[in-house]
């Protein structure tokens, strides 16, 4: 991914008190990372820049029409870790017009406004009838997927989704992101060893669904609350900003993970991260990247 990939929200929204830790190309290098996307892809005019916008396009579509995804999203696909965000974090550099998109930004929408009614992706009624598309026992699925774990999953990218399609149509946040903001705040953890990050989806996939995933989804949280600071009550980011600095010098903590932090902390001006830490991570990160400008996601834990 290239600087306007890497979702560099410091051009638009107002900058964060505090020096700035990362260069700009060490910024492209995290979010290259966590997207999985290669560096030069929109760097660039011409045929490679549309080969990406397709491909991108291509796995929105196809996710949308996934029938696993659009029991748990109640006729509408659920929002993936693997597909649906980072598709939602590029669009908008590619127009922000797909039909994809924006049947998307509506049912986040419609989630967020009925969010105290609608139902969990991944309720037990929903589960069963995962189970049933592959013929299997009713209980199969309920003993990795729990309605709470979605819950938080869905609060954290319901916010940094409308966060990112208010900030790049350079607009205030909306009503829609006021509310997907005061949901996200209302799931994080309050107390015990996760306190200041949500629950999250332990299904056993790598890297976004397995025990320190938590620690990424609250690194995605932390980074939309720096594009709207004004509706990150400060109690709040304190304790995310607390947990997040704990798990990045927690041997345990994969790199992939970690990557997360470190985006998290350059978004917020180095708030999180002391510097040396962050340089050395990044130069890390740089040691990984491969020819084409990408990273292999088996090689970062």
């Amino acid at each position: 991914m290239n600087t306007a990939t890497a979702v560099n929200f410091n051009a638009i929204r107002p900058a964060v008190a505090g020096p700035t830790l990362m260069t700009r190309s060490m910024k492209t290098i995290v979010v290259g990372v966590l997207l999985a996307m290669p560096s030069a892809l929109l760097a660039q005019e011409g045929p490679t820049a549309t080969m990406f916008s397709k491909y991108a396009r291509y796995g929105a579509d196809m996710w949308a029409r996934n029938p696993t995804a659009r029991i748990a999203g109640e006729g509408r696909a659920c929002i993936s870790c693997h597909t649906s965000l980072p598709y939602a974090l590029v669009e908008p550099l590619l127009g922000g017009d797909y039909p994809a998109y924006l049947d998307l930004i509506e049912n986040i929408n419609d989630r967020i406004l009925t969010w105290s009614d609608n139902t969990p992706w991944y309720s037990e009624r929903k589960l069963e009838q995962l189970a049933s598309l592959s013929h299997s026992p009713p209980d199969t699925l309920k003993a990795f997927l729990d309605a709470d774990q979605s819950r938080g999953v869905e609060a954290v990218f319901n916010a940094l989704i409308r966060a990112t399609h208010d900030a790049y149509s350079k607009l205030p946040a909306q009503p829609d992101t006021q509310a997907a903001f005061r949901n996200m705040w209302a799931e994080q953890v309050k107390d015990g060893p996760s306190a200041g990050r949500w629950q999250w989806i332990q299904a056993n996939m790598l890297p976004w669904e397995v025990t320190d995933s938590d620690i990424w989804g609250a690194s995605l949280a932390g980074v939309a609350a720096t594009i709207f600071p004004d509706l990150a009550p400060e109690e709040n980011l304190k304790a995310l900003h607390a947990t997040l600095k704990d798990a990045f010098a927690d041997k345990k903590v994969s790199l992939h993970t970690k990557t997360a932090v470190l985006w998290c902390d350059a978004e917020s001006g180095g708030q999180i991260l002391e510097n040396d830490a962050a340089r050395r991570l990044a130069e890390k990160l740089l040691a990984l990247q491969r020819d084409d400008g990408g990273w292999a996601l088996r090689e970062l834990g």
